[in-house]
């Protein structure tokens, strides 16, 4: 099951405050200055919408417009963020970057090889295992899936 609204809200980093029933917070659009916090978001309805620039829509749309990425990337982050994906990625990922930018990460490094034909190889998952995953991962992509 894919994390809520408000789960992503706050994995966003969201600043949320409650307003007439719903949530407030400054919209998560990079490109929008919001001084004054014109976001809300409904968690029944589980949608949000910014009055100032006119952004909105759902959980997804609202991690697309925070981290400007396409939606399938959004979907696969909150997928795997949601238990959705079985993938043996460690608690200890889930660090420095925060859990939606490991997860985004990982997704994003999972179809980088898959886009250049490359099988996923064992000692993959032995950096998984090791200090700094995320950055072990780069470094694997970078250095053209060899061993060392």
């Amino acid at each position: 099951m894919p994390p809520s609204i408000i789960e992503v809200a706050q994995a966003l980093e969201l600043k949320l405050e409650p307003s007439a029933g719903e949530l407030r917070c400054r919209c998560p659009n990079p490109e929008h200055i919001d001084e004054n916090p014109s976001c809300y978001i409904n968690p029944d309805k589980g949608v949000w919408y910014c009055q100032g620039c006119g952004a909105g829509g759902d959980a997804i749309s609202l991690y697309v417009v925070a981290k400007s990425c396409s939606r399938q990337t959004a979907e696969d982050a909150l997928d795997y963020l949601g238990g959705a994906h079985q993938a043996p990625l460690p608690f200890k990922m889930l660090n420095d970057d925060g859990p939606i930018d490991a997860a985004y990460t990982f997704c994003s490094i999972m179809k980088e090889l898959g886009q250049r034909g490359d099988a996923v190889p064992p000692h993959l998952l032995i950096l998984l295992q090791e200090e700094n995953p995320v950055q072990n991962l780069r470094r694997f992509l970078e250095n053209g899936n060899n061993d060392s």
